[in-house]
């Protein structure tokens, strides 16, 4: 089970805000979408549901990447990306 903080879900609920008020055309997300010390499947959740909030809404979006993650290659975080 994945550890979802309190942290956490203010963030997504300040994300959430954002975006409904600020209604972009394109988001460019220029490092570390999730703090790379988190562990390999507390990871993925969190990048899939920082993502997710992107996605649902159908706003194009351009990731340059981030900090090297721990135990994952640049071609397992373009998957969790497109999955």
């Amino acid at each position: 089970m994945n550890n979802v903080s309190e942290e956490y879900l203010q963030t997504i609920s300040l994300m959430e805000a954002v975006l409904n008020r600020e209604m972009p055309d394109l988001i460019v997300l220029t490092g570390d979408v999730v703090d790379p010390r988190e562990k390999d499947d507390d990871y993925t959740y969190h990048f899939s549901s920082a993502l997710e909030l992107i996605k649902s809404r159908s706003i194009p979006y351009v990731w340059t990447g981030g900090s090297p993650i721990e135990g994952k290659t640049m071609k397992d975080l373009h998957e969790i990306d497109y999955a």
